[in-house]
């Protein structure tokens, strides 16, 4: 456990959120300084982008997070670009606390290259395990004719009446290993000398505070209260905890998920499918649901938070939000060669920004789930 995770483990939850809306905060206010982080007036209907966040893309190896998301990623990024999408990185794309950053470059050129296609649709931002974004010198370096942000405003419109905005960032601000001095050096040095050495030795996962539950749990409810307690009521969108949170919603039922499949199974063994397709599907969603890890989300309800999960998960999937056609959806993009995202919740962002309106930003989130 890193330094970092382990003071933040034992700050008092109200401490903790203090911190992380303080960092948010700051975040906010450069974003309204600098109008070339500000999107918009955009009408609600016209956006069209997807958010994808840690990646945590490495050098190829077993310490390399993304290499088993290569393939959906790869497949998200030829459909999305092909429908006119904007690509909006939110974060933590490059595992440089880990990994020279010229090297990982070099190891997913192809990546980058597709990327390159949505041209000025494309928007980056850094994040704490890709900080070095934030040295003008190290983009120019490696991502020429590239600005890289901390965080950006949309403001959105309705018939031309304001609607609301979205404040997008990766949501590491505040944390105690967001860009303290000392604090992240020795971080870094620890995770590429000495648990980088351990995860090529033994595959271990990237050890952060998205991989501790207590940590992702309180995170995410601190991110919620800032959004919901924010005096111009924002829409915030997400990463960092590499968990997908979504408003008024439960995380996706594997169980039901594996039902669903086996009876497509069985009716494909009566004749009515093809058993081979079904029978892939009704074991994926069996290992899905042997494995799979509880997380209980924080309470949204009046909130107005979403994360966009990762796309570095150990199944190689990716999730992803599209904020498109006028709304907000949750998707999930499956290892092995999907041609489509699987919309695994949705909701008009009328509804969202109705929903703030009807709220008094003065009401507090309970601390406890």
């Amino acid at each position: 456990m890193s330094v970092p995770t382990l003071i933040a483990r034992h700050l008092p939850e109200d401490r903790y959120a203090w911190w992380v809306g303080k960092g948010m905060d700051r975040a906010y206010r450069r974003a309204l300084r600098r109008p070339t982080v500000r999107l918009g007036p955009i009408e609600v209907d016209d956006l069209r982008g997807v958010v994808f966040s840690d990646h945590h893309r490495g050098i190829g190896d077993n310490a390399d997070d993304f290499r088993r998301c290569e393939e959906a990623y790869a497949a998200a990024l030829g459909s999305y670009v092909e429908r006119g999408y904007g690509l909006w990185l939110l974060g933590d794309v490059e595992e440089l606390w880990a990994n020279r950053t010229a090297a990982v470059m070099q190891r997913y050129q192809q990546i980058l290259t597709l990327e390159d296609e949505f041209d000025e649709r494309l928007l980056r931002f850094y994040g704490n395990h890709d900080l070095a974004w934030r040295n003008p010198l190290t983009v120019y370096r490696h991502l020429p004719g590239k600005r890289v942000h901390e965080a950006m405003i949309v403001e959105v419109t309705d018939s031309g009446k304001p609607l609301g905005k979205l404040f997008l960032t990766h949501g590491h601000q505040g944390t105690i290993d967001s860009g303290n001095l000392l604090l992240v050096p020795v971080s870094r040095f620890v995770v590429r000398f000495v648990w980088g050495t351990l995860q090529r030795w033994r595959g271990f996962p990237n050890t952060s505070p998205a991989e501790d539950a207590l940590l992702r749990h309180r995170h995410d409810e601190a991110m919620a209260r800032w959004a919901h307690e924010h005096a111009e009521r924002l829409v915030l969108i997400a990463g960092h905890t590499h968990h997908p949170v979504f408003l008024n919603t439960d995380p996706p039922d594997l169980v039901a998920e594996l039902q669903a499949r086996t009876q497509e199974y069985e009716l494909a063994v009566e004749g009515h499918g093809d058993t081979a397709e079904t029978r892939a599907a009704q074991e994926t969603a069996r290992i899905r649901a042997l494995r799979d890890e509880p997380y209980d989300p924080p309470d949204l309800k009046g909130s107005s938070y979403f994360n966009s999960g990762c796309c570095s998960f150990a199944d190689g999937d990716v999730t992803g939000l599209e904020i498109a056609d006028g709304e907000v959806r949750l998707v999930r993009w499956q290892a092995g060669g999907a041609r489509s995202a699987e919309v695994l919740q949705r909701r008009s962002l009328r509804d969202v920004f109705a929903t703030l309106r009807g709220s008094p930003g003065s009401h507090r989130l309970p601390m406890n789930a």
